[in-house]
């Protein structure tokens, strides 16, 4: 796109010459070869003049040529002054955003962002509220931040697109750190969350296969008597050796009539076609023309139930696979395309963001509670990434804007993810009070959104005074597995002295072996659920 641009505007600039090469040509002969006056009198073919009463015809040629050439002038200086000055106005706007990359996802976030996006010609697009790093590979990235936006301006932020680099060091209050994948395994499981036992098979474990394993094997907590069973193709001996303690929350490689199972299958995934027939829903998280491939055999082979597919365009797969009369194929779901991953939503996340530093700003406000130590005071746990609380604190202020702020930076990328984790997780537990997806997500139709919020307010706040005690145990069970698979996933293990640099827990045990004082605490995160979302 970028090279395309740049040859239109070479192509402009040399039509707009041409009357004058032409007239130069034309005049050298009629001035006796004098370069100087042939010159001027080329110019001034743009005045509409021609010096000369006795011209040849490349004079005349260039005489008709030059007025749409000085039209043309004109054109481009007006447009480039317009451009100048809408841009100089679209980056003060607070929702000006910058978006920097040359692949298919930034052109399809400059899309979507629409009148917010400003156009990246000069520097001045570097003045724009949100910049937004989208390059091919993080070296790219790093590279541009480094150059122009390691000294943001005030209240900037700035979006960086990085797959393998470590974020600690770049995460502040104003910058964050994303990428597709992750996006990608959001937004899945949101649209397509699993409520009850079920054998998902997950078909290629590049990139997005483990983002949307990882991601999901937290966000599928919803029960403490079953799980799901997850049936993994493709190239993960890498992932199995990195997350070497996962076999401390699940089954690797064998059944678990009480919990979650992870196999890892050697074979390839068309050697164990029964399995496939017996999923409830097979993933194919490969590259976009081989997930194609493998749709069209297993459509043409075996009766699977349900296929999701990670697809480039949704209207294709709609087009060639999903036939309304085809009633004897299988479901065919199609995720992941540009314009879903890459939407403005998501990419800035703003409101997950907004929800995981309420979650710390409560921690916080009982942690000082807690030192303050006024009798009847009670308290959140003394984890950054574990947000809990009992009963209000009669000293504890309103209004948490400013510690949000000041304190959400010295977390590090593990604290900060333990609560986005916990935040993710909320309209599961949306899910376990009773809730449905109608009640808690605002569609288009919605038009008093005011309205909406009161009604869900109400209802969540009914739902959690209706609570029994054997339900509330329930539930705190489930959320104290949601926090033991996160740990695990990330490699901790238990240790009856905690130690984060050492990664040990002393709370990574069976919900039955935590103190009553712990219990409470698990259970409060379903009591703060209003608090977190409607500060």
């Amino acid at each position: 796109m970028r090279k395309s641009n740049k040859l239109i505007s070479i192509i402009k600039k040399i039509l707009l010459v041409i009357p004058f090469i032409i007239g130069f040509i034309g005049y050298m002969p009629l001035y006796n070869n004098n370069i100087s006056w042939a010159a001027y009198s080329a110019l001034r073919l743009y005045q509409f003049n021609t010096d000369l009463n006795d011209i040849n015809v490349f004079v005349e040629v260039a005489r008709w040529l030059s007025p749409i050439a000085t039209i043309g002038i004109v054109v481009t200086v007006f447009k480039s002054v317009r451009d100048f000055l809408e841009l100089q106005f679209r980056t003060k706007r607070a929702d000006s955003c910058a978006v920097y990359g040359s692949s298919i996802y930034a052109t399809v976030l400059k899309k979507e962002l629409g009148k917010r996006a400003v156009k990246i010609d000069n520097n001045i697009s570097l003045r724009a509220s949100k910049q937004i790093l989208m390059f091919d590979n993080d070296n790219e990235t790093i590279e541009f931040y480094n150059a122009n936006l390691s000294n943001p301006r005030m209240n900037q932020k700035i979006y960086l697109h990085l797959n393998n680099v470590i974020r600690d060091n770049l995460q502040n209050e104003n910058i964050h750190v994303f990428n597709l994948p992750e996006n990608c395994a959001r937004i899945y499981w949101r649209d397509h969350p699993i409520d009850a036992p079920c054998k998902i098979v997950i078909i290629g474990f590049g990139e997005y296969g483990q983002s949307l394993f990882t991601h999901g094997f937290v966000q599928n907590t919803f029960s403490v008597e079953t799980g799901v069973e997850y049936h993994i193709f493709g190239d993960f001996n890498a992932f199995k050796a990195l997350h070497y303690q996962l076999g401390r929350i699940s089954n690797i490689d064998k059944h678990n009539p009480n919990g979650d199972a992870i196999f890892y299958h050697n074979d390839a995934w068309y050697e164990d076609l029964e399995l496939l027939k017996e999923a409830n829903r097979v993933i194919l998280c490969d590259q976009s023309n081989k997930n194609i491939e493998i749709l069209s055999q297993l459509i043409s082979l075996c009766p699977v139930k349900e296929i999701h597919i990670k697809s480039d365009s949704d209207d294709f797969i709609q087009t060639l696979f999903c036939k309304p009369k085809d009633v004897d194929k299988p479901k065919i779901v199609s995720f992941g395309s540009p314009k879903d991953i890459c939407s403005p939503e998501i990419v800035m996340n703003e409101e997950l963001l907004k929800r995981a530093k309420r979650i710390h700003a409560i921690y916080l406000k009982s942690n000082i509670c807690n030192k303050k130590a006024s009798p009847g005071c009670t308290y959140l746990s003394d984890e950054n990434d574990r947000c809990r609380n009992k009963n209000k604190c009669t000293n504890k202020k309103k209004d948490t804007n400013q510690n949000e702020c000041s304190t959400w930076n010295t977390l590090n990328a593990f604290q900060r993810y333990s609560n986005i984790s916990q935040a993710d997780h909320i309209e599961v537990k949306l899910r376990l009070l009773g809730l449905t997806e109608k009640d808690y997500r605002i569609d288009d139709l919605c038009k008093e959104e005011a309205d909406f919020r009161a009604k869900l307010k109400e209802k969540l706040e009914k739902e959690l005074k209706n609570l029994t005690q054997e339900k509330k145990e329930v539930l705190s069970e489930i959320e104290h597995i949601r926090w033991c698979k996160y740990h695990y996933l990330h490699n901790w293990e238990y240790d009856k002295d905690r130690s984060d640099p050492e990664r040990k827990h002393n709370c990574l045990v069976p919900y039955k072996e935590l103190s009553e004082d712990d219990m409470n605490k698990d259970q409060s995160v379903y009591t703060l659920i209003p608090e977190i979302l409607w500060p």
